[in-house]
């Protein structure tokens, strides 16, 4: 039976995890995130990456207040046509760029970090898009979760990604420092997805992102350990593991619902530990990894990463 999270434990998991500056803003936020890494160009994803937008759109744009483009980290109040931009990127009448980069935010002010949000990013290496939405979304329907993630990444020729529980950081958040909430977050909550947004991006055509309730793995990097049907064969002995097919790839659901994996609380996170050892070919060669010192350190960094490969 399917036992979705309470109120009382979303409360208390959001007061250890969210953070504000001094001044009020906030530069951390828990959500339920969707996010993957795709190959090739904007251009050759349009379709796909159309149909993640739509999708989020769907659920986030009667409460998008703020925006930026190209990464400029310069947020404005949204305009009438802002939620046509990505759109009209997309159209054949739209010359080829050499970056794209969309943000939508929903939160009060326009520096603060919301559960309602949208990111694209492609510059020189490669692409990613994410959607935000509040936490309550996958805790109290996790089903509902899987249909959109289903929906929303199907037409995208993807690398890898993740959906699941996830963080929304500031771009300019200080994550690098030890000290700092991320890692914290990354040390206690493993079922909570702590990349900054990009933060393997040039490592993303080198292995699969991470191991989440949702992991999402693309049919080049599939091809390695013998395609889609020999991953569902080894995966087949454990219950509570379902995989979903995508035109690109699979997406492989460990168990009915997302966990926190809180380590003080003694959460296990058995079946994410399973998938990553299946998956384990396929995670990014630690020569190749560059996520630097993103999360709390290199080496804290190189431990997230890594949590679920061992």
């Amino acid at each position: 039976m399917l036992q979705t999270l309470t109120e009382e434990q979303i409360a208390h998991v959001r007061r250890e995890v969210d953070e504000y500056r001094d001044s009020g803003e906030c530069v951390i936020k828990l959500g339920a995130g969707l996010s993957l890494y795709y190959k090739g160009t904007f251009k050759e994803n349009a379709a796909g990456l159309l149909q993640f937008y739509r999708t989020a759109i769907g659920h986030i744009g009667p409460f998008v207040k703020f925006f930026h483009v190209n990464g400029k980290n310069q947020p404005a109040k949204l305009k009438k046509d802002t939620l046509d931009l990505l759109p009209f990127w997309a159209s054949a009448t739209y010359p080829e760029q050499a970056m794209y980069g969309l943000c939508l935010e929903s939160g009060p002010e326009k520096y603060d970090m919301s559960d309602r949000a949208f990111n694209l990013w492609e510059g020189a290496h490669q692409g990613q898009v994410r959607l935000m939405l509040p936490l309550e979304f996958v805790a109290h329907d996790p089903t509902a979760f899987v249909e959109l993630a289903k929906v929303a990444c199907d037409g995208i020729t993807l690398w890898s990604g993740t959906g699941g529980f996830a963080l929304n950081m500031y771009p300019d958040y200080p994550s690098v420092l030890p000290n700092r909430r991320v890692a914290f977050v990354a040390n206690r909550f493993l079922g909570i997805d702590v990349e900054p947004f990009g933060g393997l991006a040039s490592s993303a055509d080198k292995g699969i992102k991470d191991i989440n309730w949702l992991t999402l793995v693309g049919d080049v990097f599939l091809a390695r350990i013998g395609g889609r049907d020999a991953v569902r064969h080894q995966l087949r002995p454990l219950a509570g593991v379902a995989v979903h097919d995508l035109q690109h790839g699979i997406m492989i659901q460990a168990g009915p619902a997302p966990a926190f994996g809180d380590v003080n609380r003694r959460e296990r996170l058995d079946l994410y530990y399973e998938i990553g050892r299946t998956l384990r070919p396929l995670m990014i060669p630690p020569a190749d990894l560059d996520i630097r010192n993103r999360i709390g350190g290199v080496e804290q960094s190189e431990k997230w990463v890594y949590r679920f490969f061992q």
